[in-house]
């Protein structure tokens, strides 16, 4: 997981052929990045905030960067995906 991105885009680019994959996430803070191993595949997560860490399990109304909508209120956030 990725904090204090420098970028809000992702691009991976394979060494056997010209295909590649873009993640663009303008409205995102945090970028999850991981595979299981031995698999075949890569996951790119634009997230709004963090997940518990460490073990500790911490209430979701205090958790990092944790989004609240007020009733009556609409939060849109976006992401793009280019192949």
């Amino acid at each position: 997981m990725f904090k204090n991105l420098k970028s809000r885009e992702v691009c991976i680019k394979s060494d056997k052929h010209v295909q590649s994959i873009s993640v663009e996430y303008p409205h995102f803070n945090y970028l999850g990045l991981w595979s299981k191993g031995g698999g075949d595949f890569v996951c790119i997560e634009p997230w709004l905030g963090c997940a518990d860490s460490g073990g500790k399990h911490v209430d979701i109304s205090k958790k990092e960067a944790i989004q609240n909508v007020k009733p009556g209120h609409v939060f849109e956030a976006s992401f793009y995906i280019s192949i």
